[in-house]
C-alpha cells in the first residue's frame, strides 16, 4: 500500500504497508482511527491529523524494528542473564 484512500477519489501518499500495519499493543492505530470515521466526510483538520498519525507511525515502525533487532541479538547470545 502506498496510497491510503480516504474516499473513492482522495488519498494520502506515501503510506507504506509497514506503517499501516504497525501495531501498538493489540491495535493498529491507523486502521482503528479510520474505522471510527467510516461513512462520513473528514473535516480538513482531521485530514491533517491523519497525516500526523502516519508520520508518527512511520517513526514508531522504525523504532520498533530497531528494538526487535536489538532484542533478537540479545536473545541469540549466550550472555542473557549471565550475571544474574
Amino acid at each position: 500500500m502506498e496510497r491510503l484512500y480516504i474516499n473513492p477519489t482522495q488519498y494520502l501518499a506515501p503510506v507504506p504497508e509497514a506503517v499501516y500495519q504497525t501495531k501498538i499493543g493489540n491495535y493498529r492505530p491507523l486502521d482503528l482511527w479510520l474505522r471510527n470515521r467510516e461513512g462520513r466526510t473528514l473535516a480538513r483538520g482531521e485530514v491533517g491529523t491523519l497525516a500526523d498519525i502516519v508520520a508518527h507511525l512511520r517513526t514508531a515502525a522504525s523504532v520498533i524494528h530497531q528494538i526487535d533487532v536489538i532484542v533478537g541479538t540479545i536473545l541469540e547470545s549466550d550472555t542473557l542473564l549471565a550475571d544474574a
